[in-house]
């Protein structure tokens, strides 16, 4: 039984299989692929041949189906992510593009320097999504003033906006002033960062705006000879002349000198390497002069430039960091027909500057540079001005003419002018001086000077004995200081303080003295007067001042005195009363001072600046004693008694 049941459980499973190789026959058949017959084993041992092919036609079908499912899968899957992202994008989505962030500034494109001008950023959110702490940040040229405020210089700025939302503009306006060189171009740049709702990422959209500067906003005005003999004195006059209608503040001025330019002085002094000076702050309108004065040294036809640029310091004030204006000025060296020039006192200058009265020496020198003879020559020196003191006039080798204040020398007072060879050099001299204070005191001159002017005329012989006329001329000037005169006296009977104590002084008691400065000024006018003087140790300040209103001041730890004068005109103390103060002060004698006349004030100095010779003027007196100089003193009231 067991045997059949097994027989027939084998039959039954043989046909089965041979059912699927029938139906396996008759899908192969139907296909495009060629009949090919597929031997199945009776068993589960057949060939080993046939169960491979069984198993290759499964796997491919398999793999067939696999394939086509994972197609179908990914078709979907995308038609489900487009769907997504158009509804998302149509219906309000989160998604954010700097495309849709729209930046605009408007305003000039070309500015005046120095002057305010507006300018409007507008910001607007054409994205769907809020933008949180959004922030306009501003980067501006270099030399951009805000007009309001301090007017301190803008460099970086940060502007908050705040939440921005979705169709929201935002617009700040800006007015600023720019400085800068004429015909230089600025950028303005602004960026806007924001973030979005759930991101920490920070984005950000930025934009230039271009600016040309049309005009600078400080002139420069240079005055210079446009030819120069190689070796001679030149000045170089700058004023820098404020065109703007805002502060300028802290200007520099910066000079490059050509090769060959030897500098010899400046008026003011320069602060850094004989080529920067300081400016300072400039309004509307204002100016500053700077004279520079030296010596060009260079080969025939050489063209000499200086640079001259005013602008904003950097670090250390050798250079400038931000030029607002710049310009060359050129000349040229030349070699003339004559070297001609004349010294005051061994000094060859354009202008000399002496006290009234003083004496002076003038050398005329002359070089003959052509490569032919000069004949008939004179020279003559003309001489201007009511301060010179014509009977002063002593000449060499000439004839000085006092109906014309003229010098002449010719051929007849001196022999050597008769010819003068290829390289002949030759000189005259005279002498001359000025008024002295004494002879003008009841009439003091304003701004006085003594013009010379120095004419050269003779014939240049050629190879065919042609003359041809030679002419040359220059004009120098010899300005006088102002008189500037200190005087201090010590009263004890005094009409503008009172005073007490014994007299003569004696140890151990006070006696109170007034000092009185006086000080008058004859020529021109001065400015940044000051007298200085410090009190001895034991002399005490009092703190009385007349006029109360005088700028007096007393530095308690040096003992030092200062009187700020400021202006003094020309005249004072003889047109009008001379400018005075008084101030009191008090001894109390030692015994060691016990037969003496003590120092009450040490050496007196008066310093000012000349306006008309842009000099420095000095004026000192001695010492004060407890001798007064007060009329009715009585011999020995000066000394110290027990």
């Amino acid at each position: 039984m067991e045997s059949s049941d097994k027989d027939g459980s084998l039959e039954s499973l043989r046909g089965k299989l041979y059912g699927r190789e029938r139906t396996a026959r008759e899908t192969v058949t139907h296909s495009e692929v060629p009949t090919k017959n597929y031997e199945v084993p009776r068993d589960w041992q057949g060939s080993e041949s046939a169960s491979s092919d069984g198993k290759a036609k499964f796997k491919k079908n398999f793999s067939m189906s696999f394939l086509t499912k994972l197609l179908l899968v990914s078709f979907l899957f995308f038609v489900l992510a487009l769907g997504t992202a158009t509804y998302f994008f149509y219906r309000g989505s989160p998604y954010v593009s700097s495309v849709n962030l729209a930046l605009a500034i408007e305003g000039p494109e070309t500015m005046r320097g120095g002057e305010a001008e507006n300018f409007q950023i507008t910001i607007t959110n054409n994205n769907n999504s809020t933008f949180e702490f959004a922030e306009l940040v501003m980067e501006y040229p270099e030399g951009t003033v805000a007009t309001e405020g301090d007017g301190a210089t803008l460099k970086r700025a940060r502007i908050p906006l705040g939440a921005l939302k979705s169709g929201q503009s935002e617009i700040k306006n800006l007015s600023l002033i720019l400085f800068g060189e004429k015909d230089s171009e600025h950028i303005l740049h602004a960026t806007v960062e924001y973030r979005i709702s759930g991101s920490n990422a920070i984005f950000d959209k930025s934009i230039d705006h271009k600016i040309k500067i049309i005009s600078s906003p400080l002139d420069i005005d240079v005055k210079l000879v446009e030819e120069v003999n190689s070796g001679q004195e030149v000045e170089l006059a700058v004023e820098v002349i404020s065109n703007t209608t805002e502060t300028v503040n802290n200007l520099m001025l910066m000079v490059s000198y050509p090769p060959g330019f030897i500098f010899k002085s400046a008026m003011p002094a320069p602060v850094t390497d004989n080529n920067g000076w300081k400016l300072g702050d400039l309004k509307s309108g204002d100016k500053r002069k700077i004279k520079i004065t030296g010596l060009m040294e260079g080969q025939d036809d050489e063209v000499k430039a200086f640079k001259i640029s005013v602008g904003l310091p950097k670090t250390g004030d050798r250079e400038l960091g931000l030029t607002y204006n710049s310009l060359f000025k050129t000349l040229a060296i030349k070699k003339p027909y004559v070297n001609l020039d004349f010294s005051f006192n061994g000094e060859t200058t354009k202008q000399y500057f002496a006290k009234a009265g003083d004496g002076v020496r003038i050398d005329i020198n002359w070089v003959n540079n052509l490569s032919a003879e000069i004949s008939d020559v004179e020279l003559a020196m003309k001489l201007e001005g009511p301060i010179l003191d014509s009977r002063s006039v002593a000449v060499e080798e000439g004839f000085f003419d006092s109906q014309t204040n003229t010098i002449t020398w010719t051929k007849r007072t001196k022999s050597g002018l008769a010819i003068l060879d290829p390289g002949a050099r030759g000189r005259v001299s005279f002498n001359l001086a000025t008024f002295p204070i004494t002879a003008i005191r009841g009439n003091p001159l304003n701004n006085p000077t003594v013009k010379l002017t120095l004419t050269f005329k003779g014939k240049r012989l050629t190879d065919g004995r042609v003359s041809d006329k030679i002419e040359l001329a220059m004009e120098k000037k010899l300005k006088i200081d102002s008189f500037m005169q200190l005087s201090n006296n010590l009263y004890y009977n005094s009409d503008t303080i009172p005073n007490h104590g014994p007299l003569p002084p004696k140890v151990g008691q006070e006696t109170t003295y007034t000092v009185v400065w006086s000080v008058i000024n004859a020529f021109n006018n001065i400015n940044n007067a000051q007298v200085r003087a410090t009190l001895p140790s034991y002399v005490k300040w009092l703190g009385k001042i007349y006029p109360e209103n005088e700028k007096l001041s007393y530095n308690s730890d040096t003992g030092e005195i200062i009187w700020n004068i400021g202006e003094l005109s020309a005249g004072q103390g003889y047109a009008n009363p001379p400018k005075e103060v008084s101030f009191q002060i008090g001894l109390t004698p030692s015994i060691s001072q016990l037969g003496r006349s003590p120092v009450l004030l040490t050496k007196s100095t008066l310093t000012a600046d000349d306006v008309f010779t842009e000099r420095k003027l000095e004026s000192a007196k001695n010492e004060l004693t407890t001798h007064a100089t007060e009329p009715g003193f009585r011999f020995g009231d000066e000394t110290v008694t027990q």
